[in-house]
């Protein structure tokens, strides 16, 4: 009876020193977060190349996510800024040489409104000739919009997109309130101030085109 109550107590001491059962490993601790293209991401639309930009920025050089959003935003504007250049010096020309072209366009209303079209058609020439040597058109004050828009528009989607997701890094790659990126701001602020300065850019005409009264 001895015996068999000293091997039962050794084998209990064997059954002691077994190590415990190991728990799971996350495989996204081995192998790091799926890339962009594996989650869908990535494709040859202006939205996927601005997203592997991102990630770029994100994997290679080691950003958080809200640093990413905000140096690419800042680089997209730097290369938009010639357009926006442009535009402001077409408009300080056009309102210097207002009153000419004022001129010639009552000149044309006048002539349109007597029904002599050979007037109308010589004072438009004139107005032609002289927005020509003076180097100005109206067109020139949409271009910075019509440069940004699909620019911007394109990050946006991009950025909405990673966040429907979600990309798993930016639920933790914010700062301050909004440290999860995948959520929408609880007190609205980036939405108010977004708008605020896009109200301030049309009213003081940041991208020449200034809001009229």
């Amino acid at each position: 009876a001895e015996s068999v109550s000293e091997a039962a107590a050794s084998k209990e001491l064997v059954l002691d020193f077994l190590p415990e059962k190991p728990a799971p490993i996350e495989p996204s601790s081995i192998i790091g977060e799926p890339s962009f293209e594996l989650l869908g991401l990535n494709s040859w639309w202006p939205t996927g190349r601005l997203q592997l930009f991102m990630e770029f920025l994100h994997v290679n050089i080691g950003m958080e996510w809200f640093q990413v959003i905000f140096v690419s935003a800042l680089l997209l504007r730097l290369c938009t800024f010639p357009f926006i250049v442009m535009s402001q010096k077409n408009v300080a020309k056009m309102s210097k040489l207002h009153p000419e072209m004022s001129r010639l366009q009552d000149k044309m209303n006048d002539a349109r409104n007597r029904g002599d079209y050979l007037d109308n058609a010589k004072y438009a020439n004139q107005l032609q000739e002289f927005m020509k040597k003076n180097d100005i058109n109206p067109i020139k004050n949409v271009v910075p919009i019509l440069v940004q828009a699909p620019i911007f528009i394109s990050m946006f989607i991009g950025l909405r997109k990673m966040a429907n997701l979600p990309v798993p890094s930016m639920e933790e790659g914010g700062l301050l309130w909004f440290s999860n990126l995948t959520m929408s701001d609880p007190f609205y602020i980036l939405p108010l101030f977004t708008s605020f300065t896009l109200f301030l850019q049309f009213r003081f005409g940041v991208d020449g085109n200034k809001m009229e009264h």
